[in-house]
């Protein structure tokens, strides 16, 4: 008789006992969840606290140490900050400013930023709430090109935040002189809800507690103690906070005092741009502040600059020279004379405070400093109104005149086009005098813009100049010379190289020396390459390795850095077909794109040709002379340094050598 095997399991077996694992398994899984959220809960709360202390440890250290602070809170957009650093009609001039963004997703300021939700986990879930330092504010003003965000994006984890910083004390809001600031940071953790992320879970919360009884208000937000503010009761700085812009603690916007930018920095992002819109949805928290950037400690930097409501618009807000360096605790005096300007007193010096400074005895510099030159007017003259027009004819603005005296201008007005136009000055409309001739004697002065165009000046890949190349085209001003593009055409045969631009049909015209007084075209003009120098030639590259500057004191108003020449490394390999041949001196001829001439920094034993456009030089090989000879394939290398900032290397040639064996080494 056949037997069974009954050591097995039969399917119907097998699939009971998955099923009462399943059973036990859910009934653990299910059993151990609430232990699983309440740990998920401690583990997020203890990361909202490292992170949320961090922030507010960061922001201590970057303020503990400023000499001046600026709070502006729920600020409509961005604040009007001058090139120098000044925020609107404040004198001191700050050089950092933390941004306290509720409202954006991290990083929007930023120029990585690529708008995608996808980018991080804060996003999808749309988490906001960062700090962003601004710096270099006394170099340009308040750009976000110069911007990062606090601690790193990715430091913010997935939670919301909510920043603000205030006083720490509502009593003492209206005096001069505080020591503390307030840091609140609420936190808010991430919650799904069918499909979609509320962030209601708090996990962080240092804000304001506010009692019913105004005098009692109290705070638990973190408190600052400003180490380098109000040292003593004789220290020029101050912290100037929101007390000073609006009455309301609660209402403020601060539009009187520090008025809105009128539009983002030239090269913002769009995303950048955002932030310089002002609605009731776009509102931040500005703390501009001030700290020591010298070499050291004990070197602060002194500033001068024109007043924002300097008479010549052109000047208002603008540096005066360049920055000083001076050993803290010292007394500086180096305040140069200013030019008195018709319907104006005598000019003064301001400190950061606004006060008038006594150039004869000085002004004790603490820190960095700016001082401002500022005019006022004389209260005695009558003044008139004058109106300004564009080049259409329509209205531009109106300004005020003394009587007796010429009216302000008020610069260039919109509508001129600089690249392909010439401004030329005002004229009053009816006589077509020019400003500077007419004398204001009562109301209805009219001056319009005198613009003439520029002359188009093309260039031809050819000689023939049948083929305009478009990128090459750039505009002249009358009787102007153009300048040659960077780049020359291609030679039409292996034999040729470039030689020069020519106006078409003028051989004799050349760009270098022709004044541009029409539409005009330029064309090429090639020479035969030169044959080898007794069986030598080079190969060269010319690089500008950028401009240098100097003090020039003929710049007014009392001098200024200007540019003073370009230097370019001419990067030389020679090579020859001959055997144990060196050259041990040689001559080689600089060919620029106009008229200038090279410094001789020591690279040269003779300069010929100077002052004009082909320059020929004799190199000087080293302290040794014929000692220090060249070899096949071997390089040298040199600088030279044009003295006009506008003239450029074309090419470069090798014109003569001389030999040496090379036994004698």
């Amino acid at each position: 008789m056949k037997k069974t095997n009954k050591k097995g399991f039969t399917l119907v077996e097998l699939v009971v006992v998955v099923a009462i694992f399943g059973v036990i398994l859910g009934a653990i899984l299910n059993f151990i969840k609430p232990a699983n959220d309440i740990h998920n809960d401690v583990q997020a709360t203890r990361d909202a606290n490292i992170i949320s202390s961090g922030i507010i440890e960061y922001i201590d250290d970057e303020l503990r140490y400023a000499t001046n602070i600026l709070v502006l809170e729920d600020y409509q957009g961005v604040p009007n900050v001058s090139e120098t650093g000044q925020v609107g009609d404040c004198a001191i001039p700050f050089t950092n400013c933390l941004v306290l963004d509720n409202v954006n997703f991290r990083g929007y300021c930023l120029d990585d930023y690529s708008g995608s939700d996808n980018d991080t986990a804060a996003k999808r879930m749309g988490a906001t709430g960062c700090v962003i330092k601004v710096n270099k504010l006394a170099e340009g003003g308040f750009n976000f090109k110069n911007s990062s965000v606090v601690m790193g994006v990715d430091f913010y984890d997935k939670f919301k935040y909510n920043f603000s910083i205030g006083t720490n004390s509502f009593e003492t809001k209206h005096t001069d002189k505080l020591k503390t600031l307030q840091v609140n940071v609420v936190t808010l953790e991430a919650v799904y809800h069918n499909g979609h992320y509320e962030f209601e879970k708090k996990k962080f919360d240092r804000d304001t507690v506010y009692s019913a009884d105004e005098a009692k208000k109290k705070t638990t937000g973190a408190i600052i103690n400003l180490t380098n503010i109000n040292i003593d009761n004789n220290d020029d700085f101050d912290l100037r906070g929101d007390f000073q812009c609006a009455d309301s603690f609660a209402e403020h916007l601060c539009e009187d005092h520090y008025p809105n930018a009128t539009a983002a920095p030239s090269g913002a992002t769009s995303y950048q741009q955002k932030y310089y819109v002002k609605s009731d949805e776009n509102r931040y928290t500005y703390v501009f502040y001030q700290k020591n950037t010298g070499a050291s400690a004990s070197e602060c930097e002194v500033k001068l600059v024109y007043a924002n409501d300097h008479p010549t618009v052109s000047l208002q807000g603008k540096q005066i020279g360049s920055t000083t360096t001076v050993t803290k605790g010292n007394v500086f005096k180096s305040f140069p004379s200013a030019a008195s300007i018709p319907g104006y007193l005598p000019p003064q010096w301001l400190d950061p405070s606004g006060n008038v400074v006594d150039t004869t005895a000085g002004y004790k510099i603490n820190g960095n400093t700016t001082f401002t030159l500022s005019y006022t007017p004389e209260a005695a003259l009558p003044q008139h109104q004058v109106t300004w027009l564009k080049p259409d004819g329509s209205e531009w603005t109106k300004n005020n005149a003394f009587e007796g005296h010429n009216a302000n201008d008020p610069g260039t007005p919109p509508g001129v086009d600089t690249t392909k136009q010439d401004f030329l000055g005002w004229f009053r409309q009816g006589s077509d005098q020019p400003l500077s001739a007419v004398i204001i004697n009562g109301d209805g002065y009219v001056f319009y813009p005198k613009v003439k165009d520029k002359w188009k000046v093309e260039f031809c890949d050819d000689e023939a100049g049948a083929n305009i190349n478009a990128a090459k085209t750039s505009y002249v001003s009358d009787g102007q010379t153009a300048i040659a593009p960077d780049e020359t055409p291609a030679p039409p045969a292996a034999t040729k190289i470039f030689d020069k631009w020519v106006v078409k049909g003028h051989t004799d015209q050349e760009l270098t020396t022709h004044a541009v007084t029409a539409n005009t075209v330029f064309v090429p003009v090639f020479k035969d390459k030169p044959s080898d120098i007794s069986g030598w030639n080079i190969t060269y590259t010319a690089s500008d390795t950028g401009k240098a500057n100097h003090w020039d004191p003929s710049v007014p108003p009392w001098g200024a850095n200007v540019d003073y020449a370009t230097n370019y490394k001419i990067a030389l390999t020679f090579k020859t077909s001959k055997t144990g041949k060196w050259v041990s001196d040689y001559r080689i001829k600089i060919t620029l794109d106009k008229s200038g001439t090279i410094e001789n920094s020591g690279d040269f034993k003779a300069i010929s040709g100077n002052g004009s456009s082909s320059i020929t030089l004799t190199l000087a090989q080293g302290s040794q002379g014929q000692y220090n000879p060249i070899g096949n394939n071997d390089s040298r290398d040199f600088t030279i340094r044009l003295m006009n900032s506008t003239v450029k290397v074309d090419k470069v040639e090798l014109l003569s050598v001389n030999e040496t064996n090379r036994s004698w080494y």
